[in-house]
């Protein structure tokens, strides 16, 4: 009997595709991660959350390394969740091991379906996150300090920088549940139509976010020119009682003047009760829901469309010979329009965009270049772009293998680079286009002279 038992055994093929699917979303957070050298708090939570969903899956299919791993990883986030800042700065620092968890995990989710499969201890890379997850936590009492002296000067005007900003505070209900949510939103939303250029707490997340915005208010700096615009957008908010601009309460006034206008902001309109259906019409705008179909399904339905059109050409060439008739001629014709909206269909499946290959190109110019020591620049244009997958399978080696020869014969070392009068860095540009029917690939390289 192998590793895995025939319950879980079943259950392989959907583990596999979970587990890459959420390894490509995990790949490029870390990507963008190390392009600004930060995270933002939604690329956090949304690694913690992926972290969260392999570690749970790999437990249940009883894969105890990668599971253990993966909680160290999900509790290193669980720091940057706390405190966003201990982060900012720092990416580059922790790449190798982000890269390091990122290889081990996709080996191992390749690995299972083999049959002598057996789990690979890593107890050197647990115990780095672990070394890691201790070095962030012991900025906790500095970054502590410096968000309660950040919080004790948030009430005064030092926090503006210029007297082309306003400081306005946001006094929620007393009966408004998770206030620091709600300024979330109400960033959000104020954030479409005016630039909000900072807000105390600035770390909504935080455990002690709630707290502050209870005692103190949510306070948001804004331009000058926006404050009357904000002031009456936020006078239709349900859970603000009161907005202090500066040191002076003008929410009430501000409310009254809104309310007498003839052209009042528009209001959100309520959610339905539980169970109760307003109109069968906006049932009809629910958010779509995607399933993961696998690969050989999809191969397998297009060899059933293909069968589908050899038959319509059947059909086709017996009505010719046979003499006209009116019904069935009428059949030929909707048996056609079904059949281009199964094949449409069928190979809308079957694409990719060409971005989900990015986070292995990527970390492939970041190998080489660590490994050669080279400085190098590298862009990908026209990433949104789809591809059939069968095209994507056939190219993915091939154009690796062009891009490890560019990096490697194309671009020299920044000491040669120096010498020919180039600049340090060199740059490395992957255009991917289409044209009709054609889909063709360039690569170009170019050095910055």
């Amino acid at each position: 009997m192998g590793f895995f038992n025939a319950e879980m055994a079943g259950l392989l093929d959907i583990y596999q595709a979970e587990n890459n699917k959420l390894m490509s979303i995990y790949d490029k957070l870390i990507l963008a991660g190390e392009k600004n050298n930060s995270f933002t708090i939604e690329e956090i939570n949304e690694i913690f959350r992926t972290a969260h969903s392999i570690k749970g899956a790999s437990a249940v299919m009883g894969l105890t390394v990668l599971a253990e791993l993966t909680h160290k990883m999900e509790d290193l986030f669980g720091v940057f969740r706390n405190d966003p800042q201990k982060i900012k700065g720092h990416v580059t620092e922790v790449l190798d091991l982000f890269f390091a968890y990122s290889d081990y995990v996709k080996g191992e989710t390749e690995r299972v379906s083999e049959p002598d499969f057996a789990q690979r201890e890593v107890p050197s890379l647990i115990e780095e996150l672990q070394e890691t997850i201790e070095r962030f936590k012991n900025q906790k009492e500095v970054t502590a300090a410096t968000t309660q002296e950040s919080n004790t000067k948030a009430q005064e005007p030092a926090i503006l920088t210029n007297d082309k900003e306003t400081l306005l505070t946001l006094h929620f209900a007393a009966d408004c549940a998770m206030p620091n949510v709600r300024a979330v939103v109400i960033l959000k939303q104020l954030n479409r139509n005016w630039k909000i250029l900072r807000s105390i707490p600035e770390d909504l997340q935080a455990h002690d976010s709630a707290d502050i915005i209870k005692t103190q208010g949510f306070k948001i700096i804004v331009g000058v020119a926006d404050v009357e615009s904000i002031t009456k957008a936020l006078a239709n908010n349900t859970y603000i009682v009161k907005v202090d601009t500066g040191n002076t309460s003008v929410a009430t006034e501000v409310k009254k003047k809104t309310e007498l206008k003839t052209e009042p902001q528009p209001k959100p309109k309520p959610e339905p009760e539980a169970g109760v259906t307003t109109d069968a019409k906006p049932q009809e705008k629910k958010e779509e829901r995607f399933i993961n179909i696998r690969w050989r399904d999809v191969q397998e339905l297009q060899g059933i469309s293909g069968e589908f059109v050899a038959e319509y050409s059947f059909l086709q060439r017996t009505l010719n010979q046979l003499p006209y008739n009116k019904d069935l001629r009428s059949f030929a014709n909707n048996y056609r329009r079904l059949l281009d909206g199964l094949t449409h269909k069928v190979s809308a499946l079957a694409m990719l965009q060409f971005s989900s290959m990015a986070p292995k190109i990527y970390r492939t110019v970041r190998d080489i270049s660590k490994q050669e020591n080279k400085n190098i620049k590298f862009e990908i244009v026209g990433e949104n772009i789809e591809i059939d997958r069968n095209l994507y399978d056939n190219i993915s080696n091939p154009l690796l293998h062009i891009v490890r020869n560019s990096l490697d014969h194309g671009i020299e070392s920044p000491e040669e680079r120096s010498k020919q009068a180039s600049l340090p860095k060199g740059k490395l540009f992957l255009l991917w286009k289409t044209k009709v029917a054609e889909l063709y690939l360039e690569l170009l390289m170019m050095a910055e002279v």
